[in-house]
C-alpha cells in the first residue's frame, strides 16, 4: 500500500463513529471482513455473458452436419442460425432439433441439461450473507471505502493495519478527553475571576 492510499484509509477510519468502530472490531474478530473481500474479488472475476449465451449453467447441444465435423451451437432445441445452412454442407436447417434433411441423430450423453448443473450467477451477492450484515451495521459506503482502500493487502496485513489504526484513534480520543478536562478547569478559573471582578466592582461603586 502506498503512502497516499494509507493516508486516505487512515482518514476514513478516523471518521468512524464509536458504534462503527465497535462493529468493525467485531467483524475483524469473526472474519466477516475477509468474507467481504472474498465476495468483492469473486464478483470482479465473474465472467461476462456474451450475446447469444444463456445464463443458468445450461449446456448447449452440439449439432454436427451430415458430412463434416463442424458443430453449430444451439439452445434448447434451437440453432443459432435458424434457416441457414450448416457450414461445409448443402444441407438446410429445417427441423426443430437442428438436423437437416431426413437424417436422424441418436441423442448422446451430455446433449441435455443434467440435474444439479444449474448454476445461476448472482451479481447481487451483497443482498444476503455476511456482506449484508456489515452493510446494515456500518453502512454500505463505509464498507465500499474500506474494501477499495485495503483490497491490495492480505487478510492478515489488513487486520494488523486496522487494529493499529483503531489503537491510534483510541489514543487520540484519550488525548481529546484530557484536553476537554483541562478546558473545563480553565473555564472554572475564568468564572472565579469574573466573580472577583464583580465583587470588586460592587465594592468600588459603594465607596
Amino acid at each position: 500500500m502506498n503512502r497516499n492510499t494509507r493516508k486516505r484509509t487512515r482518514k476514513a477510519l478516523l471518521n468512524f463513529s464509536k458504534r462503527e468502530h465497535d462493529e468493525l472490531a467485531a467483524a475483524l474478530r469473526d472474519g466477516r471482513i475477509r468474507a467481504v473481500l472474498r465476495e468483492e474479488m469473486c464478483r470482479e472475476k465473474v465472467p461476462q455473458v456474451e450475446p447469444g449465451e444463456e445464463m443458468g449453467g445450461k449446456r448447449r447441444r452440439s449439432v454436427r452436419g451430415p458430412s463434416t465435423g463442424e458443430a453449430q451451437v444451439g439452445g434448447e432445441g434451437q440453432v443459432e442460425q435458424a434457416g441457414g445452412s450448416v457450414p461445409g454442407t448443402d444441407t438446410q436447417v429445417q427441423d426443430a432439433d437442428g438436423l437437416g434433411g431426413d437424417e436422424t441423430r441418436v441423442p448422446q450423453d451430455g446433449d441435455f441439461e443434467q440435474d444439479g448443473a444449474h448454476m445461476d450467477v448472482d451479481n447481487d451477492e451483497a443482498s444476503h450473507g455476511p456482506t449484508a450484515q456489515i452493510q446494515e451495521d456500518m453502512g454500505a459506503q463505509v464498507v465500499r471505502t474500506l474494501v477499495e482502500e485495503v483490497s491490495s493487502l492480505t487478510p492478515e496485513q489488513m487486520r494488523d493495519f486496522l487494529l493499529a489504526t483503531l489503537e491510534e484513534n483510541k489514543r487520540l480520543k484519550q488525548d481529546l478527553e484530557i484536553k476537554e478536562r483541562e478546558l473545563a478547569v480553565k473555564q472554572e478559573h475564568i468564572l472565579q475571576l469574573q466573580n472577583y471582578v464583580a465583587v470588586a466592582s460592587a465594592g468600588f461603586n459603594r465607596s
